[in-house]
This record gives structure tokens, C-alpha cells and sequence, in this order.
């Protein structure tokens, strides 16, 4: 079954929408926290079709790149999410790239949060 990712494309321009208004006013913590958690879930969106098209989520050494561009996967109907600028996969609200891992049928996108340091207790 083929889908296309218009609604991940639709959530990502969204997104980015949010990180646009944030360079004119400055995010507040909070601001920022949901802006992380619209981030992941516009990862996850792009990460259900990208399987539902190639029958498989990106490896963990594909990462969230395969869904901007073909890592040679069959099925692949991508772009899954929007490249703003052509810079690629979007870093979270303060400059920290989403942590994606995969055990093949579970997956799990994560911000380092505020600190941008992985496995503390302000991570999203």
C-alpha cells in the first residue's frame, strides 16, 4: 500500500512554521518543550509511512536522514518530512540533533532536551 506523506509534510511544515516564529520572538522553556514534542511526533508520522511504504522503519544506521532521502530501500516515496532549506534533518529547539533507535518493529525518538544531554532527566 502505497501512501503519500502529505500528512507528515503538512506537520512538518508546521514545525517549521514554529521554529520561524521563534526567530522573531524570543521560545520560552516551555515553548520549547512543545516545539521538541511536535518535532518527535512529526518524526514518528514520517517514520509510520516510511514503514508502511517500504514494509520496514530506516535502520538505526539510516537513521531520521531516511526520511528525506532514499537509503535505497525499496518502497521508499519519500521525502517523509520537509527539508527546510535543504539543511536537512531538523535539530530539536536548542541545537541538539532527535535521537532515533529502532529494534526493527519498535521505535523511539527522543530530544535531549534543555541541557542537550542524553540520558538525564530533562530529556523528551
Amino acid at each position: 500500500m502505497k501512501i503519500r506523506p502529505t500528512i507528515a509534510l503538512v506537520l512538518a511544515s508546521l514545525v517549521a512554521l514554529m521554529v520561524l516564529t521563534s526567530c522573531w520572538r524570543p521560545a520560552t522553556p516551555a515553548t520549547k518543550i512543545t516545539m521538541a514534542r511536535s518535532g518527535i511526533q512529526m518524526f514518528r508520522v514520517g517514520l509510520d509511512l516510511y514503514r508502511l511504504n517500504c514494509g520496514v522503519y530506516p535502520t538505526n544506521a539510516q537513521g531520521l536522514n531516511a526520511l528525506i532521502v532514499n537509503p535505497g530501500t525499496p518502497g521508499w516515496h519519500g521525502p517523509y518530512i520537509v527539508n527546510v532549506a535543504g539543511r536537512g534533518v531538523p535539530l530539536d529547539p536548542w541545537g541538539t540533533p532527535y535521537r532515533y533507535r529502532t529494534t526493527g518493529t519498535n521505535i523511539v525518538v527522543n530530544s535531549a532536551g534543555p541541557d542537550r544531554t542524553f540520558g538525564t532527566a530533562d530529556d523528551i
